[in-house]
């Protein structure tokens, strides 16, 4: 298994759809993932090599467990402090099941609930505890930008330890204050725009009409914390980051990937590529054995009866009836839009529903590819594909069966 960050310090803003009502989403989702990966195989390689690339990753479906994954790409924060490297914080997306907290998280969570319906994404270490069924800690030291939910470890990287134990509410705290204020990770910008339309070729009958577009940008943050005498100056660079199981695959196709992968640099992904949006600054692939914050997390009981597994790619049931026995609480996402090709102008896909990330499963489906080209664009031209193809996570008990729900 190989982690992929996809390193953004410059080239940090992405317009990548989310839904119908043209909102941005806060990460890139495996199916638009996969897309940009075989646009780019396409481009290297041609479109006869992408076909034998796109077989071979359906024939791994067809063995054991070891098939083709790929998740979404999730957020990891580079941690600095004074210009050096400390540490980097990868994240999850929050799963759909009841959590466990410590008796004092529970009390703070009761008078502040509103506070916690804010967090979309766990630290590793937060997961890690998830999923020894170890109970969580909870309040707002613990929350960065709102949604991203850390544990005590994470809190001891970011310098945050001694406001947790001095338990000084953080309304109350000045310093915690002017830290919090300076964090922002995911930040939404509208831009203005103008459309001109042109009636024929005269002219004087261009019409302007404004219009907004929205991009999100990663942003790097920086603060500051005394430590007696001295100031230690901590900034927090983030980043996408992905998980690429190529199981199934013979090697010359996974290097066929790798090379994929690179060119994402600068061919990018999601929309307003023209204008800059969608590329990445560098891409470092290594084995997910050097990342012990996330390595432990897929070998620590998977094949457990016991346990409950949470979805880190888009899913599609490719045998409804049955895999949907395995669904425990999931939500849908709705994905429809384009489809880019080189050898047409673009045109709309079929609309298609898939489970969403964080959706709970109480054992694993495979998922499938999906068609989804108009049945003439791929007579004329080609097939397109979405992915659809399950990438779990465990985290933790299955808590019906402990008797927790």
């Amino acid at each position: 298994m190989y982690l992929i960050k996809l390193i953004s310090k410059t080239r940090n803003y992405y317009s990548i759809g989310e839904d119908h009502a043209g909102n941005l989403s806060t990460l890139i989702h495996s199916d638009t993932l996969f897309s940009a990966l075989c646009n780019n195989i396409r481009l290297l390689e041609g479109k006869e090599v992408l076909k034998e690339f796109l077989a071979a990753v359906q024939d791994s479906l067809k063995t054991g467990d070891g098939w083709f994954k790929l998740s979404s790409c999730f957020h990891y924060i580079d941690i600095y402090k004074d210009q050096k490297q400390l540490s980097s914080l990868f994240f999850l997306p929050a799963p759909l099941k009841r959590f466990t907290f410590t008796e004092e998280a529970q009390s703070y969570l009761e008078g502040n609930p509103k506070l916690f319906k804010k967090v979309e994404y766990l630290s590793s270490n937060t997961a890690r505890k998830l999923q020894k069924g170890e109970p969580l800690s909870f309040n707002a030291f613990y929350l960065l930008d709102d949604s991203h939910l850390l544990d005590d470890k994470d809190l001891e990287i970011l310098g945050w330890k001694k406001w947790v134990q001095k338990k000084i509410p953080h309304e109350h705290d000045t310093e915690f204050i002017a830290i919090k204020e300076k964090i922002k990770l995911l930040r939404q910008v509208e831009e203005q725009r103008v459309r001109i339309k042109r009636c024929g070729f005269n002219i004087s009958e261009a019409k302007s009409e404004p219009f907004t577009r929205s991009k999100l940008y990663l942003t790097r943050s920086n603060y500051f914390i005394r430590s007696e005498d001295a100031r230690l100056i901590h900034e927090l660079v983030p980043g996408f980051y992905f998980l690429l199981d190529p199981s199934g695959l013979k090697e010359a196709h996974v290097s066929i990937l790798k090379a994929a992968i690179k060119l994402l640099t600068d061919n990018g992904i999601g929309g307003e590529r023209s204008l800059g949006a969608g590329l990445f600054d560098d891409v470092v692939i290594e084995p997910l054995e050097k990342e012990p914050n996330l390595n432990d997390l897929f070998s620590n009981g998977e094949e457990s009866n016991h346990r409950e597994f949470m979805n880190l790619s888009l899913v599609y049931p490719a045998t409804p009836k049955i895999d949907m026995k395995h669904v425990k609480f999931y939500s849908l996402l709705d994905r429809t839009g384009y489809c880019y090709s080189l050898d047409s102008k673009t045109q709309r896909f079929l609309d298609v529903k898939f489970i969403k990330e964080g959706s709970v499963f109480t054992g694993k489906i495979k998922g499938k590819l999906v068609q989804v080209a108009s049945k003439e664009f791929a007579r004329t031209h080609h097939e397109v594909y979405k992915n659809g193809i399950g990438f779990y996570m465990n985290i933790g008990p299955n808590q019906a069966e402990e008797g927790e729900i």
